[in-house]
Order: C-alpha cells, then structure tokens, then sequence
C-alpha cells in the first residue's frame, strides 16, 4: 500500500495503517538489529523487499495494457543485464561453485514470476501481495531443511506479526482506494 501512495498517488484508509505498523514490527523482529544498526543481509533483504514492492506495482499496472509473456519478457531481461553487470565485477572464482543450487532457483525464479504475472493480472493486488509476505516463512523453512538453522524467539514472534498485519492488511484492504 504504501508504494502505491508513493507512486501511484493512491490514498490510503487510515485503518490500513495498522496492518502496515504490525508488519513492520514484525521485519524489526526478524532482522534483529543490533546498537550499530542492520547487518549488510538485513540492508539487503529490507532493500529486496522495498525493490520487490516496486515491481509488483509495476506489474500490476502493466497487467492492464500489456500481454504477461511482454512483462515476463522485459522483467527477466532486466533481471539478466543487472545479473550480467554484477558477473563481471564479482566473478565466483571457485571451480566447485554450486552451479545445480543456481540452476533450481533460476527454475523455481522463472515458475515464480509466470504465476505473479498471471495473477496480478486477473486479482486485485490488495489480496495478492500480503500472501507474498508468507516468503519469509518459507525461506526460514528452507534455512531449517537445508542449513539446520534454528530460528530465534523473536524471529518467530516477528513472523506471527508478519502473518497477522498480512492478514489485517487483507481485510481493511477492502476499502484501500479512496477517490
């Protein structure tokens, strides 16, 4: 919601707001900053997040006029060009470099966007986008499977918030626009 107001001009229902606090206090909880501030994974996950709010917005808008496989094709596009530029500049110098692990997310990636894409073109982003929100569950899942990393307390707690100011999200949604 807020990327709308910014970008779109959209006004917001004040009782939105809580739902956006909730959320918030909850990716407070999960980042867990220290006196010095967020650690570089935490500026880049929050940076993500706010990149990521962007292009749903983008693709929603774009939804209305153009085809998914022109969005599809100018999301990976880009995507490739920014990659490409960052290869050349910070090339992986291990012969053993996880080459299978990259192949599965550019798969999981491309079956990911297609989805977004289909979607936000036919349902309203107000009940889409608090379910991209579950993403932080599921990579806490992954980096339990895969790393055995045990999440914190508060991590946990920050999650439940994540989930509930989703949900409160969803339901003062309903009356998001004001023209």
């Amino acid at each position: 919601p807020l990327i709308l107001r910014i970008f779109r001009k959209v006004k917001i229902v004040p009782k939105l707001y809580w739902g956006i606090s909730i959320g918030l206090m909850g990716i407070v909880l999960i980042l867990n900053p220290t006196r010095e501030g967020l650690s570089l994974a935490g500026l880049v996950a929050l940076s993500a997040s706010v990149f990521r709010a962007i292009a749903i917005t983008t693709i929603r808008t774009l939804a209305r006029r153009e085809s998914p496989f022109t969005i599809m094709f100018y999301y990976f596009f880009v995507g490739t060009v920014i990659m490409g530029l960052s290869v050349i500049f910070d090339r992986p110098h291990s012969a053993e470099w996880p080459w299978m692990y990259i192949f599965w997310i550019g798969v999981f990636s491309i079956g990911y966007q297609i989805f977004m894409t289909l979607s936000f073109g036919r349902a309203p982003a107000r009940i889409l986008t608090p379910f991209t929100y579950l993403s932080v569950g599921y990579s806490a899942l992954a980096d339990w499977l895969v790393w055995n990393h045990i999440l914190s307390f508060g991590a946990i707690i920050g999650f439940a918030l994540v989930l509930l100011g989703a949900v409160v999200t969803v339901y003062f949604g309903k009356e998001i626009i004001v023209r």
